[in-house]
């Protein structure tokens, strides 16, 4: 992506420059840029129809012998988590599937639309991260108590934080990937509306 970027500021670049062929590069690097990110967004769909295929086939294995009180409360937390993550997903997808036009203008205000729901991605992913690990060291605390397993809680705690600590690095990471998409998609924006302008007076 940040490949992807530097080419789109060259190219911004070249468009206040009037070097040659300009428009035609744009519009082939904004196109091309299209299809990739489609690409990625059916193989994360394809990812999650994966992951709730595995939660469901686990399910049913669970269903199948007795349930201790753990395991239900093991099995309502891991389909909430998948759940609330999946709901978020798809209103999160809303309107970014396809261009409202066949212009250049239309194909960069969709990416514009794609790098703002990733920042919303990023910080879902922070916040609901937080959720899990107060929510994980609750269970652990309950469990604990429940089985009479203190000597585990340590090291419950102790894995949930890590969790928690690679996920909001990747949180920031992503966000500040996505800031910089979402500049850099707006800034030829501006110029494709300036040099609109500049055609029309």
């Amino acid at each position: 992506m940040n490949e992807r970027m530097d080419s789109w500021d060259s190219l911004a670049e070249r468009w206040r420059s009037g070097s040659d062929a300009p428009a035609l590069d744009l519009q082939k690097r904004v196109r091309a840029a299209h299809l990739w990110s489609n690409a990625r967004l059916w193989g994360v769909v394809a990812l999650e129809v994966f992951i709730v295929l595995t939660f469901v086939a686990w399910t049913i294995n669970q269903l199948q012998g007795p349930l201790s009180n753990a395991d239900v409360s093991h099995l309502l937390f891991a389909w909430v988590t998948v759940l609330v993550s999946l709901v978020f997903a798809i209103r999160n997808r809303r309107g970014i599937w396809t261009a409202s036009g066949e212009t250049t203008a239309d194909f960069l205000a969709l990416c514009e639309r794609r790098a703002e729901r990733k920042l919303q991605t990023a910080r879902f992913v922070a916040r609901f991260t937080v959720a899990l690990w107060v929510a994980s060291v609750a269970l652990s605390t309950w469990e604990a108590w429940y089985c009479e397993a203190w000597p585990f809680l340590p090291g419950s705690v102790a894995f949930f934080t890590l969790f928690l600590a690679i996920y909001l690095r990747w949180a920031g990471w992503f966000r500040r990937r996505a800031g910089r998409e979402l500049v850099g998609v707006q800034k030829l924006r501006a110029e494709l509306v300036d040099e609109g302008q500049r055609h029309q007076l």
